[in-house]
């Protein structure tokens, strides 16, 4: 799996280009031909999911999950919600692990401290919380 690098584009309020709504992950993945890594926790799961939203043409997937329940206890989170986009960089299938997370850790930085590297299902991705340039939450 490749990385996203930069602020991903809006397009109708989805931050994919060419996006179409599905209604679970196995369409997802039958669109995509790919696996979709995702979050298992409190905050976001497989039973919380709001939204997901796939771009065969940008090898991309978006997913959006339901508002945090503050009753729920989701350590130490809440309110808000998460989102993950993935993007597969296939032309990148080369790459080593160790230079994909470094990759990562570096676009991270840019955010500064609303953005740090983590693992999904055994691939990194950048996570962020908080207000950041590109939230369409925050004013």
């Amino acid at each position: 799996m490749g990385s996203f690098f930069g602020s991903p584009p809006q397009e109708n309020g989805v931050p994919i280009f060419n996006a179409k709504p599905v209604r679970n992950f196995t369409d997802a993945r039958t669109l995509l031909a790919l696996p979709l890594p995702r979050p298992e926790s409190c905050a976001a799961n497989d039973n919380s999911v709001r939204n997901i939203y796939v771009s065969p043409s940008q090898v991309q997937a978006f997913v959006e999950y339901e508002e945090i329940d503050p009753a729920a206890g989701c350590l130490g989170v809440e309110e808000g919600h998460v989102e993950v986009v993935v993007h597969w960089n296939l032309d990148d299938a080369a790459i080593t692990a160790g230079d994909e997370y470094a990759k990562l850790e570096e676009e991270a930085a840019q955010f500064g401290g609303v953005a740090i590297v983590v693992t999904v299902e055994g691939v990194p991705a950048i996570a962020f919380q908080g207000g950041y340039g590109g939230n369409c939450d925050t004013s």
